[in-house]
């Protein structure tokens, strides 16, 4: 039964693969048939054309930089005007020292006192009348020298010096009086320095001066100055200043230098 069923099984399969070869057979054919025949059919309308066009797309701009802080101006400087000069004057040179120059005095002379002595004709001596006193005074100034010609003179001069006794300061019993404040300012109006006047320029000098025991002056030199004139200015307006001589510890009117400040004030 087994074996019947397996051979029917086999005529079904080759039935089936027979019918399906043939199908294909004919439709094949039937294909080649019909493309050596052309078939004629209406016109076909040609398809729309399509347009491409291609649109640039702009480029996308840069992002801007951030925007710069804003720095503030700078306040304007404030310039300060230069500063005016000012004129100063010009330091004097050192002064040397003042040299005097006016010869030196004579020397105190040795006088023989002759009182009560009397003088013969024939060169000999006769001793003085005695009135009973001890004589024992000196002969002449203890301190002096023999000169034979000059009987004035002071302790410390020179023999045959020319010159007058100058006193010290120090040793004066009354010093040297000046005149009045308002006849020695307009005798240094008058000579006020002309360059210095006009430039507004005021100053100080300080000259030596000796006083006579008559009162005049003499101009010994000068001792400082703070602008170039004044000491000069000084010593002219002087000349004809008549100052109250020192003293001496005897009283008598003597020769005398001494330091003398002149100022000049722009008026």
């Amino acid at each position: 039964m087994a074996a019947a069923l397996n051979d029917t099984s086999k005529d079904v399969g080759l039935s089936f693969a027979g019918f399906f070869g043939l199908s294909v057979g004919f439709h094949v054919a039937t294909f080649l048939v019909l493309g050596m025949f052309p078939v004629d059919g209406p016109p076909r309308e040609p398809a729309d054309l399509i347009e491409l066009s291609v649109v640039e797309q702009p480029a996308e701009p840069e992002p801007a930089p951030p925007p710069e802080p804003e720095v503030p101006e700078p306040e304007p400087e404030v310039v300060k005007p230069p500063p005016k000069p000012v004129e100063r004057a010009p330091k004097p040179p050192k002064q040397p020292p003042v040299a005097d120059k006016t010869p030196p005095a004579a020397a105190e002379e040795t006088i023989a006192d002759f009182t009560g002595t009397t003088l013969t004709g024939q060169g000999g001596w006769a001793s003085a009348v005695g009135n009973g006193a001890a004589m024992d005074s000196p002969i002449g100034s203890p301190t002096g020298v023999v000169t034979g010609r000059n009987r004035s003179g002071v302790a410390g001069g020179v023999v045959g010096g020319t010159g007058v006794r100058v006193v010290a300061e120090g040793d004066l019993s009354r010093r040297v009086q000046l005149p009045p404040a308002e006849v020695l300012n307009a005798a240094l109006e008058r000579h006020y320095p002309k360059a210095a006047r006009a430039q507004g320029i005021e100053g100080v000098t300080r000259i030596r001066l000796r006083v006579f025991a008559s009162g005049k002056l003499q101009v010994l030199g000068t001792l400082s100055e703070t602008y170039p004139g004044f000491a000069e200015s000084c010593k002219v307006a002087m000349r004809d200043m008549i100052f109250t001589p020192g003293l001496d510890q005897n009283g008598q009117p003597v020769a005398t230098d001494i330091p003398f400040t002149c100022r000049f004030n722009v008026q």
